[in-house]
Parts: C-alpha cells; structure tokens; sequence
C-alpha cells in the first residue's frame, strides 16, 4: 500500500505539473494571435485533403499496432485487431486522462484480452517505443540536408534523444541474452520470474533480420506520418516543403516528453509555431494548420475509443 501511495502522489504532482506547464505554453502561444485571422484560416480548409490526413492516422495506428504485434509473437500468436482496438483505448485515455495513463491502459488491456503477463508486454511496448524513437532520430539526419543553421537547442536534444537510446538498446540486449537475474537469492524468486517475463518479451531482438524489419516498418510509419502532416498542410492551402512536415512532426514529439495537460495540450501547438516560424509562416497559418493537425489525433480516437471501451464492458473504476 505505501508503494502504491508514492506512485499515486508522483502521479499526482506529474499531472498538476503538466497541467501547469500546459497552460503556461496556451498563454504564450495565444498571446499574439489574431483569432479572427486565425479563424480566416481555418475557413479555408478543404475537405478532402483534411479526410485523407485522417485516415492515414488510423493507418498510422494500425501500422503500430501491427508492429507490436511482431513483438509479441515471439511470445505467442496474437489478435492484431485486440492490440488496435487496445491502442485506440490508450490513445483515448492519453487524450482525456493526465500523466499519459493510456500507456498503462493499453498494457492491461492487451495483458489481459491475449493472457500475456504483463511485464512482457510492458517490455514489448518499451522496445516498440525505443524503435519509433531510434527511426525519429535517423530520419532527422536528413534534415541538416535540405535546412541550414538548426537551432542549437534542437540539435543538441536530438543528440541526447539518440545517445540514451543507444543505452537503452543496451540495456534491452542484456536482458535479451541474460536470462536470469543477477540477483541469487532465493527469497527474491518472484524478481526471476519477472526477470524471464520481461525478457520475453524482447525475444524478437535475438535475430538480427528482426531489428532491420521493425526498425523500417517504423521508417514506413514516420513517413506517413509526414505525409498525413504534408495533407493538412495542403488543406489549408500552405505550400511547404516535405522537410518542414518532417521537422515539425520531430518537434511536437520531443516537447510531448514533456509533462503535460491531457493530449499534450498547449505543448503540441507551442512547438508548432516555432517549427514554423523557421519556414516565415505567419502564426496564424501555422496554428491553424497545427490545431487542425492535433484535432486528428483527439477528436475521432477519443469518440472510437470510449465505443470500444464501453462495448469491451470496461468500467473506469476497475482499470484504477
């Protein structure tokens, strides 16, 4: 119980942080908005570009889906269709919840839906998100290509993105091809058998062909990603180069890491704007195009979620 009670109060303090920081980045990025140009902007916007970036998001998901799929094969043969329905869950908790509690959500359901502990699948989704990040930082590489004088603070945080990656990568492979705990005593069982779970669920990693697999599947997702961005863009009427879809997209993410409100409200337009305002867009333009772009991810994953939620005969209070 008093294990239970430090993880709510960390919670707790994250939540309120993030809420405050939230509010913080709302009133900077708002403060020199025009609204009424603002909402010229958006009155533009055409439908079908707007309808396709959509779709490409479920895409999108269920791309990811699919490749933590793969990782939890290794264990035994997964639904597809349970991990999407489970990751449109979490998305929907992420967007209405604080302290990206959908991640958590997303682990039970599929832990408990596929009968798989969960310390595997914890390991699994650990080992999906270092692949999403490792493809980030590679693709930014080709950024310097095509956009001179980055901003140093982007550089450098993209740089310490890699190296702890490269640590984490470590880290799983240790625990790919060390099967037991260091640990050898015998009153410390239960932490081997988590020890194995965990590790189980990094058994993809043993094969090298897996690695080069899921790490261009995720190249493949970021690339949609990219061009789900590039069609709000056009729905808007904004000529940008592909790179700046690319860039902006690498930005929100980054500053997502951040604690924050609920669907990293605030965080996700204030980085927007500035992305942008490498590429001399008018703020306007480019919170429109922002907002439109962080409506896709709230808006029909929140509405799907709670229907899959409720037909899954889900009850918040259990999944406290």
């Amino acid at each position: 119980m008093r294990s239970y009670g430090v993880v709510y109060r960390s919670k707790k303090i994250l939540s309120i942080i993030g809420i405050a920081l939230s509010l913080i980045f709302l009133v900077v990025t708002f403060s020199k908005i025009n609204l009424t140009t603002l909402y010229e902007e958006i009155k533009k916007i055409n439908i079908f570009f707007y309808l396709l970036a959509i779709l490409l998001n479920f895409l999108i998901l269920y791309l990811k889906s699919f490749r933590l799929h793969i990782f939890l094969s290794t264990i035994k043969k997964t639904n597809i269709n349970t991990i999407f329905k489970s990751s449109i869950v979490g998305q929907m908790a992420n967007n209405i919840l604080p302290a990206k509690i959908g991640e958590i959500m997303k682990v039970y359901l599929i832990g408990k839906k596929e009968t798989i502990s969960k310390a595997s699948v914890v390991s699994s989704v650990l080992a999906d998100k270092l692949f999403e990040t490792i493809s980030m930082v590679l693709l930014f590489c080709i950024v310097p290509l095509f956009i001179d004088h980055l901003e140093t603070w982007l550089v450098t945080t993209i740089i310490v993105i890699g190296l702890v990656s490269c640590v984490a990568y470590g880290i799983m492979l240790f625990f790919v091809f060390k099967k037991h705990t260091p640990i050898s005593n015998p009153n410390k069982q239960w932490l081997q058998k988590k020890w194995i779970r965990f590790s189980e669920g990094l058994a993809l990693l043993k094969k090298v062909k897996s690695h080069i697999y899921v790490l261009v599947l995720s190249l493949m997702i970021w690339i949609l990603f990219i061009v789900s961005l590039y069609c709000v863009q056009l729905s808007l009427q904004v000529s940008l180069p592909i790179i700046a879809s690319l860039l902006v997209l690498i930005t929100t993410s980054v500053v997502a890491a951040i604690p924050s409100a609920p669907s990293n409200i605030g965080h996700y337009e204030f980085a927007g704007i500035v992305t942008y305002s490498f590429f001399n867009i008018s703020r306007e333009t480019s919170l429109s195009i922002i907002l439109l772009f962080h409506a896709i991810h709230i808006i029909p994953f929140t509405i799907i979620g709670l229907i899959i939620f409720w037909k899954m005969g889900l009850q918040w209070n259990k999944i406290n």
